[in-house]
């Protein structure tokens, strides 16, 4: 009997540890690993959104026109990304009257839009977007980011030189022109 018992926990062990490795090369999260900060923030969305077939949309607009379109597809990058935006400092009794009015008048600079998507495949296997799991933007020469009008976060030095560096590295693009 004590034999049975024995193979029954080391078949759960077993078992535990080949679904926790599933988890980790399929998904960017785990429900251990899961972000506690600001990505918690969105109820609707959970570590099973996360798949590592995952890019970032960026959209660049200049004078109001949009200047250029791409996705960033490095995994080292949209994790890192991830992680920063997870856990930029959300500022607290700010609102978009705020936002406007700390915008710098005469030069905002180019405008990026970033959405953390599901990538989908095509039989010629061309990736294209899928839902949108996180989107923010922000202005070039502000440091706050802005999430659906309702949430705003502090930009920080090294989050967007980040994310500069991630949208100027053409080897990680699929470029939609």
């Amino acid at each position: 009997m004590k034999k049975k018992w024995g193979y029954i926990i080391a078949f759960i062990m077993l078992l535990l540890i080949g679904s926790q490795i599933h988890l980790s090369l399929s998904y960017f999260y785990t429900p251990l690993t899961y972000p506690k900060g600001n990505i918690s923030l969105f109820e609707d969305i959970t570590f099973t959104d996360f798949k590592k077939k995952m890019g970032i949309e960026v959209i660049k607009w200049e004078n109001e026109v949009r200047s250029s379109y791409q996705f960033v597809t490095d995994k080292k990058e949209i994790k890192d990304l991830l992680e920063q935006f997870d856990n930029a400092d959300k500022l607290e009794d700010y609102d978009m009257d705020k936002y406007l009015a700390d915008l710098p008048e005469k030069d905002k600079g180019t405008k990026y839009n970033i959405m953390f998507r599901q990538l989908e495949e095509l039989d010629n296997n061309l990736k294209v977007g899928g839902r949108v799991i996180i989107s923010f933007e922000f202005y070039e020469n502000h440091d706050v980011l802005e999430v659906s009008d309702f949430y705003f976060f502090t930009l920080s030095k090294r989050f967007k030189e980040d994310i500069y560096s991630a949208i100027s590295d053409e080897e990680k693009w699929i470029t939609n022109d």
